[in-house]
C-alpha cells in the first residue's frame, strides 16, 4: 500500500480532443493521421532551422501540439490492442 497519493496529470486540451476524435475512426485512419502529423513535424523542424529565434519560439508551440497528437494517436491504438 502506498502512502503517496498521486494525482493524475491532466492531459492538455489538444490531447483530449485528439483522443476523442481518433476513437471514432479505424486503425488505418489513425495511422494515416499519425503519418501526416509526423510529416508536418518534420516540416516544422525545418522551419525552425531557417527562422529567426523570435519566430522559432512560435513554431515550437506547433511542435508541442503535434507531439501531443502523436501521443494521443499512440494511446488510442494501444487501448485497442489491450
Amino acid at each position: 500500500m502506498s502512502f503517496w497519493k498521486r494525482k493524475p496529470i491532466p492531459h492538455s486540451k489538444t490531447y483530449t480532443k485528439a483522443v476523442s476524435r481518433l476513437r471514432t475512426v479505424s486503425d488505418d485512419e489513425v495511422l494515416r493521421y499519425m503519418d501526416t502529423v509526423h510529416s508536418h513535424l518534420g516540416q516544422l523542424i525545418q522551419d525552425i532551422r531557417k527562422s529567426p529565434p523570435e519566430e522559432a519560439l512560435q513554431i515550437l508551440d506547433d511542435v508541442e501540439n503535434s507531439a501531443e497528437v502523436v501521443n494521443a494517436s499512440a494511446a488510442v491504438l494501444r487501448s485497442r490492442k489491450e
